[in-house]
């Protein structure tokens, strides 16, 4: 269901700064209803005494009319029916009053000698005292039936008013139409509701009492629920309650004109409700976000390989017809496309990585790799210094020697002279070194260096893939790349990976 669809009326579209749901005009009449509805209750707890005292009169004739034969014995039995029924509906004043009228009536009409209050006896008094009993155990027991009922039939009420609260808040799919929905059916409920916001609150931008903005700030400040009610500032008009715990806004509620126990349990149970919705909305912004990202990544890393792929096969064509001709131009054109294809093999490299693709990881031959990376050169000097005994490593022989080649073709574009590969185990890595004798590393670009697109990255005369992209194949395949000035003068790139375990070793 969509918002568009969800008509609001025109007085219950509100925005979640604070507006009111309904104004104090509204909230006088709420209160003067409410004391009306007490003031009706007064009355018929009255009439039902009124009842039940002109049932003791009848009692009390029938009693004194001899033709009917109705004893003492007999009255003083029938006088329990009103004072057991008055209790149990009208409460102990009026089951008390209901009591001692009887005992009147009974000394004063029906017992002889009659119209006088003499006490003959212990029974007189046992009469008394059993109607006051009666009324007094009646009372209580009723009381305590109509507390648990009333009790049951709030948390009922509550329940059944959080579960339409969650399911109105379900319908919205925006934060704004949420807080509307949430106001107008907490301004239903209590008369007046409030979102008020911490900052509006610090800077005295609402239209509270000064009371009631104390409480309000205690109730932000301290986490808990504060006004009407409360145990803080119980004599505001409203009631507060946090949002959310640590959050910015409290949510303010009209007193209403009948304040129930669990008023204050409801108000935190709506807060927590309108929470989690808003938590909802939030994951799902964020999820259509990520899938948002995802698809525009999916279809970058589509085009980087299509680009690589067929970039390519033309290139390795272009190159080979090149190297049959003979002069300086085709050699100058011939290392212009060896750029171009090194370009498309990073294209290739980068799809690949951003793939997430698992990289199985096999023993290494470093000197295998040194051969397959190194490239003819001209006017630079390519020198390796590899022992013998240099252990095999786990890495991708394929992105291992993207990762040299690069690291090669960098230090080949700023050598003076010589670039020098050196590879030595460090404990239970080996360390592939590759270093230049030129201007070393800007530091003005030392902490980008391996960031992508950025000016510099390589260092100068470069597009800002090649390190990347070494830095990230090396990182799939689990090893390090560092740089660092070269002791003689010039950079140094440095690569470390782990040593392949010997046989019988897990991997």
């Amino acid at each position: 269901m969509d918002d568009a669809d969800l008509r609001l009326p025109a007085s219950q579209r509100r925005r979640s700064d604070g507006i009111h749901g309904h104004s104090r005009q509204s909230r006088r009449g709420t209160r003067r209803a409410g004391r009306i509805v007490t003031r009706i209750e007064q009355w018929a707890a009255f009439v039902r005494g009124l009842a039940a005292l002109t049932a003791i009169t009848a009692i009390t004739g029938a009693a004194t009319i001899e033709a009917l034969r109705i004893g003492p014995a007999a009255a003083g039995l029938l006088y329990l029916l009103p004072v057991l029924w008055v209790s149990a509906r009208a409460g102990l004043a009026a089951g008390l009053a209901s009591a001692g009228f009887a005992a009147f009536c009974y000394n004063f009409f029906l017992l002889e000698p009659r119209y006088t209050l003499r006490i003959h006896g212990l029974g007189d008094v046992a009469a008394f005292a059993v109607l006051t009993i009666v009324a007094i155990v009646t009372s209580r027991l009723a009381s305590g039936l109509r507390a648990r009922e009333m009790e049951a039939q709030e948390r009922a009420e509550a329940s059944a008013a959080e579960a339409e609260f969650a399911a109105l808040l379900a319908k919205a799919h925006r934060h704004d139409t949420l807080d509307a929905m949430a106001l107008a059916f907490l301004a239903e409920r209590y008369g007046d509701a409030q979102l008020i916001r911490g900052d509006d609150l610090a800077a005295k931008r609402t239209a509270l009492a000064p009371l009631d903005a104390a409480a309000a700030a205690w109730a932000l400040h301290n986490d808990g629920p504060s006004g009407h009610a409360s145990e803080v500032m119980p004599s505001a008009d409203f009631r507060f309650v946090p949002l959310a715990p640590g959050g910015e806004d409290v949510l303010a509620l009209a007193a209403g004109a009948h304040p129930r126990p669990r008023d204050g349990e409801v108000a935190r149970a709506f807060a927590r409700l309108w929470v989690q919705a808003r938590d909802r909305l939030t994951a799902e912004a964020e999820r259509r976000a990520r899938e948002e990202a995802d698809q525009r990544d999916a279809v970058r890393r589509a085009l980087l390989a299509a680009l690589g792929h067929d970039f390519r096969t033309p290139l390795t064509v272009l190159k080979s017809g090149l190297a049959e001709l003979d002069g300086d131009a085709p050699a100058r054109l011939g290392l212009e496309v060896d750029r171009i294809i090194r370009l498309s093999e990073d294209l290739i490299a980068t799809a690949r990585i951003e793939s997430g693709q698992p990289v199985r990881l096999d023993p290494v031959d470093l000197v295998d790799i040194v051969a397959a990376a190194t490239p003819r050169t001209a006017g630079v000097t390519l020198r390796t210094e590899l022992p013998d005994d240099l252990p095999l490593v786990r890495a991708d022989a394929v992105m291992l020697t993207h990762v040299l080649g690069n690291l090669i073709h960098n230090a080949l574009r700023h050598a003076r002279a010589e670039v020098v590969i050196a590879a030595r185990a460090a404990g239970e890595a080996v360390e592939l070194a590759v270093c230049d004798d030129g201007s070393g590393i800007d530091p003005a670009v030392a902490a980008t260096i391996f960031d992508r697109f950025i000016s510099g990255g390589d260092r100068e005369g470069g597009l800002g893939l090649g390190l990347a992209i070494a830095r990230d194949l090396a990182t799939a395949m689990g090893a390090s790349l560092s740089a660092a000035d070269a002791p003689g003068g010039g950079a140094c790139f440095t690569v470390r990976l782990a040593i392949f375990p010997a046989r019988g070793l897990p991997t």
